[in-house]
């Protein structure tokens, strides 16, 4: 197969500058035109989707304070469905906010200080600051007390947005200490006791502020509407490398970075299928665009498959996509077809369909397709199929024959992903649940549990996205051919870059924000209470950008279950597993792991020869292997999220390939995200077709990167050796250059600090990332190092220890660790945080009781646990002085509360080697 290039080299030469092939004479800097600020990108959202859902939050019903069994009290949550304000409110919203804190003494160019979680409001008042030209300066909520003092009173805002929380916690410390603040607006309900504050301090709620200026008086303030080089947000960064900084962005910067990210998100705001590259969509009358193009939960991609010709395709609101890709599209995704395969029916050859004057032309009409099981002629034709919404689907399942199928709203369907027509989704009530409702599957069961009224079987997922509760009402709505499929569930730090410029590309684009949080993310999140819905099984987001650290959990929970499995259960998982990565990493789609396993292992096994034997062995064997596997592992993954994710976008950190391997696999596309808050989130983004694991993908189309020599410096404990010289392929210190590049950092006396802005002999900005990379012939960039990461060791040894790191994450006995190096010892210690239940098990096969933190300090324990680490450094092929000698047990978990992570999960190695001290010391000093 031909390597598809992705980016070449503009000069030629192995150091670059490189550029996608897209944009090789010039870079790309904004994504609609007239579009170059912020301001102006809003305003084209809402003149487009005016009454469509934007941004939505649920209702806490009632909190409860439940006490655990270690005699901790934590809060739990019952919460409702998601309310929503479509765009044109927002946007009333956004201007009342913007009068209201011009009546306060805003000003425009003076900047404003936002300190708060992520929430609706952040978003809106952020779109205010945009609006009225007031720079954003954004802080972590999880930085410390110095850290925030610090920055504000750097930035030397007079006007501080916070939650009612925050303001009644920590920030009750920091504005003693804060000079030249006079405004504090919070987010949330109930009052504030003033008297707790300083004097100087005017406190107000955030809907105060807009009741002002909604006021005669404010309507018609006046203000300077931003320009492109206008400064729009001042980000200060989590602080992982010391005190943090304050990244300047102009608007210009952030349009240019957007533009570049969303080009690489194939179908933003619909549900389009993303498992084929750009390349591979159709175009002209085959590719379904604009008014003509399906949408709802039914509707299909329009890309023509190269086993379905474009007479054996179905059309309509119903129709199948004709493809037979690995991977879940959204309709895919559990919705009553087996899990892995992701196709209830087998693909037959053209002799096994129906012909077009046998299809059925009814828009619930059934496939055109005909389970393998059956010849031609035992296919039902003419007047003896049954047609309308109560209809089966033409297929004669083994298990039922044609007489012992019902119709009407109790019917069996013959097929687990056959949708109610109009008349049957009407009512509610005629849906049939719980236990009394078949599949056209008699030996499957569900649990009432298991079952969801008025959602399809398995899934849990409505007809349309959401229950007639968490929709618009009809007056608020338009027309729902035209309205944008995408949700995208917003719980990161909208402090970070990356998660801020997510929800603005989003909303560009139509899609529907719903605001979560990590303590609400899920069923099992530590705020819902038991037996609650947490937001995403609500939401049933499409749109997720993650963290590694939430990928990595996915991953080892899942392999937890198949541990768990019985040996057959296992072996088959693992031979499909294996089977289809060896595809996958080839280039070759896995047909035969789509449609056989497990639903026709055995045809693996024997092909033509076992074709009706199939049955059979489908029947005693393996028939119900499929559901299992789908019960007990992929629909639990793929319902951790709501069950409609069509893709994944992991950032802030790196991502294993194993992980990332499994994520694309089992559960849905992932894209890999570089980039950093220096250059507004973006440098590349790896397509979303691309099966490799350990790169990042190509530049953006509004970027361009270098490779820089960093040669070996023997008198450096950061010593490197990558040059542009080597081979097999090209290494170095990643420069990024483009317009997304910031302007530097607040309060410096140059352009950035030691050096890391500059601007060349063309203009171009640069920014220096610190971070190693290596290039390979396809112009996809691989992450090999970063420079504060390499030490050099006594004897010589160079260790990488973000790659120590990596190789050792995903035994599932860690869920964190820190290996740190000393440069005058010849060996590496590291910190680990157990997985509780693992390291439990292992106490117990070594006849070690007690509490969780004297299990943890218990030194026999420690032995054990190095014992395991030996294992996996020897199956990463770790060198000998890769594999830490000496371990200390964390009984804490590293959260960003304790200061010890930023809030992507990035270890703040300054911050541990403090905290661990001591323990440092002792594993040093006892050699």
């Amino acid at each position: 197969m031909a390597e598809c290039v992705r980016a070449r080299s503009v000069s030629g030469c192995p150091e670059g500058p490189y550029r996608a092939v897209q944009c090789v004479n010039s870079l790309v800097t904004q994504e609609f035109e007239g579009v170059d600020t912020l301001d102006k990108l809003f305003h084209y959202a809402v003149d487009r989707f005016t009454h469509l859902p934007c941004v939505g939050s649920r209702e806490v019903i009632s909190c409860d304070n439940e006490t655990q069994p270690d005699g901790k009290v934590f809060k739990k949550l019952v919460l409702g469905q998601y309310k929503w304000k479509s765009y044109e409110e927002v946007d009333h919203e956004i201007n009342f906010l913007g009068r209201g804190l011009y009546a306060l003494g805003q000003r425009s160019r003076s900047s404003i200080a936002i300190f708060c979680e992520t929430r609706e409001e952040w978003m809106i008042t952020a779109q205010a600051c945009f609006r009225f030209n007031y720079p954003l300066v954004t802080l972590y909520a999880t930085l410390g007390e110095d850290a925030v003092t610090f920055g504000l009173n750097q930035c030397g805002a007079t006007h501080l947005i916070t939650s009612k929380e925050l303001l009644e916690t920590k920030l009750k410390v920091v504005l003693l200490e804060v000079v030249g603040l006079k405004h504090v607006i919070y987010v949330g309900s109930g009052s504030v006791s003033v008297q707790d504050y300083p004097q100087s301090l005017d406190i107000h709620s955030l809907q105060e502020v807009m009741e002002l200026g909604d006021k005669p008086e404010n309507l018609n303030v006046q203000f300077d509407a931003p320009s492109p080089s206008d400064l729009a947000v001042v980000m200060y960064t989590s602080g992982s490398t010391g005190r943090p900084k304050g990244v300047m962005m102009h608007h210009s910067n952030l349009i240019a970075g957007m533009s570049g990210q969303c080009q690489r998100i194939p179908g933003l705001g619909s549900s389009q299928d993303v498992r084929s590259t750009q390349d591979e969509r159709m175009t002209g009358s085959h590719r379904t665009t604009g008014p003509h193009r399906t949408t709802g939960p039914h509707r299909t991609t329009g890309r023509q498959d190269d086993r379905f010709s474009q007479d054996d395709r179905m059309t309509g609101p119903h129709r199948t996509t004709g493809r037979q890709d690995d991977s879940f599209s959204q309709d895919d995704m559990m919705t009553g077809r087996h899990v892995l395969t992701g196709r209830q029916d087998d693909r037959s050859s053209q002799d096994e369909r129906f012909s077009q004057d046998d299809r059925m032309t009814d828009p619930h009409r059934m496939t055109g397709r005909q389970d393998d099981r059956f010849s031609q002629d035992d296919r039902m034709t003419g007047p003896h199929r049954t047609t309308g919404p109560h209809r089966t689907t033409g297929r004669q399942d083994d298990r039922f024959s044609q007489d012992d199928r019902m119709t009407g709203p109790h019917r069996t369907t013959g097929r687990q992903d056959d949708r109610f027509s109009q008349d049957d989704r009407s009512s509610q009530d005629n849906r049939m649940t719980g236990p009394h409702r078949t599949t056209g599957r008699q030996d499957d069961r569900f649990s009432q549990d298991d079952m969801m009224t008025g959602r399809h079987v398995l899934t849990g997922r409505q007809d349309d996205r959401s229950s007639q509760d968490e929709r618009f009402s009809q007056d608020d709505r338009s027309s729902q051919d035209d309205r944008p499929e995408d949700t995208y569930v917003g719980y990161l730090p909208l402090a970070h870059v990356l998660e801020l410029t997510a929800e603005m590309s989003c909303l560009s684009h139509g899609c529907r924000i719903g605001y979560s949080s990590p303590h609400t993310l899920s069923d099992q999140s530590s705020k819902i209470k038991r037996g609650c819905k947490g937001d995403c099984t609500v939401l049933k987001p499409t749109l997720i950008a993650a963290v590694p650290e939430i990928m990595d959990r996915i991953y080892k929970n899942v392999m937890s279950k198949v541990a768990e499995m019985s040996t057959l259960q296992r072996m088959l998982f693992n031979m499909a597993y294996k089977y289809k990565v060896q595809q996958l990493e080839h280039g070759a789609d896995t047909p035969m792991c789509n449609m056989l396993v497990f639903k026709r292992v055995s045809m693996l096994l024997g092909g033509l020869v076992f074709k009706r034997v199939s049955m059979l062995l489908g029947g005693l064997v393996f028939k119900r292997v499929s559901m299992l596997l789908g019960g007990l592992v992929f629909k639990r993954v793929s319902m951790l999220l709501g069950g409609c994710v069509r893709l994944m976008l992991s950032g802030g950190a790196p991502l294993s390939p194993d992980t990332h391997r499994f994520i694309k696999v089992c559960f849905c596309p992932v894209g890999i995200g570089y980039g950093l808050t220096e250059t507004c989130g973006a440098a590349t983004i790896s397509e979303f077709s691309d099966y490799t694991t350990g790169r990042v993908g190509a530049p953006l189309i509004c970027s361009e990167l270098k490779l820089r020599d960093w040669p070996e410096e023997s008198l450096s404990p950061f010593a490197g050796g990558y040059t542009c010289q080597d081979k097999p392929h090209p290494r170095g210190e990643i420069l990024i250059g483009g317009l997304n590049v910031a302007m530097g950092y607040y309060g410096s006396e140059v352009e950035g600090e030691s050096g890391e802005f500059w601007v060349d002999e063309a203009g171009q900005r640069w920014f220096c990332t610190g971070d190693v990379g290596e290039m390979h012939p396809d112009g996809c960039l691989q992450i090999v190092d970063r420079k504060k990461d390499l030490v050099k060791l006594q004897a010589g040894e160079y260790v990488s220890l973000a790659k120590v790191e990596a190789a050792l994450k995903n035994c599932p006995l860690i869920d964190n660790i820190c290996v740190y190096a000393n440069s005058n010892q010849n060996y590496i210690i590291s910190f680990v945080v157990p997985n509780q239940k693992q390291l439990t098990e292992l106490a117990n096969r070594n006849g070690i009781k007690g509490e969780w933190e004297e299990i943890c300090n218990h030194a026999t324990l420690e032995q054990e646990v190095l014992k395991v680490i030996k294992e996996v450094a020897t199956t990463n092929k770790l060198q000998r002085f890769e594999v830490p000698m000496k371990v200390r047990l964390s009984s804490q978990a590293w959260t960003p509360e304790t200061g010890l992570v930023t809030d992507a999960f990035k270890l703040k190695r300054k911050e541990l080697q403090t905290h661990y001290k001591h323990d440092i010391e002792r594993m040093y000093g006892a050699k």
